[in-house]
């Protein structure tokens, strides 16, 4: 199977910042804006481990996912069962992995233990993965928001 332009670029960014830590720790040499603008780039083309999930919908659900986390928000994943897959995670890891099973995920958001909206990804949209959510949570949509748009465009 071939790698993907963003799989191929992912490898390429992870092998220049390892070769600029070895360098940096070997010689104390590298100019930190170098490193930084590696670790940025390859933060930019992340791809969630989302099993059964395309790559564009890796990215933009795992911007999603981490933008989330990053505001301290906890995450229920449900997937149409009658149980969650995962109840009021902040894992990442784990998150992703409860993620792709059946054709959509429900997102549970919680802030302070508190329900503060949901998200509703349909797998295979690609770009359009989300497909809705509660409009109290368009600031903490806005990175993904604008990556679909990206990616689409």
């Amino acid at each position: 199977m071939s790698k993907s332009p963003v799989v191929i670029l992912r490898e390429a960014l992870q092998h220049a910042l390892d070769e600029l830590h070895r360098v940096n720790a070997a010689h104390a040499c590298v100019r930190p804006d170098v490193t930084y603008a590696a670790m940025d780039a390859l933060a930019r083309t992340y791809l969630a481990p989302i099993e059964h999930a395309s790559e564009i919908e890796q990215r933009i659900v795992g911007k999603l996912v981490t933008d989330l986390l990053d505001a301290g928000r906890e995450l229920t994943i449900w997937n149409g069962g009658d149980e969650p897959e995962i109840k009021r995670s902040n894992i990442r890891d784990h998150i992703f992995h409860a993620m792709g099973a059946s054709d959509r995920d429900e997102i549970v958001v919680y802030d302070g233990g508190r329900r503060a909206g949901w998200v509703l990804l349909v797998w295979g949209n690609d770009c359009s993965v989300i497909s809705n959510y509660s409009t109290i949570l368009e600031p903490f949509l806005a990175g993904a928001n604008a990556l679909a748009d990206e990616l689409e465009g």
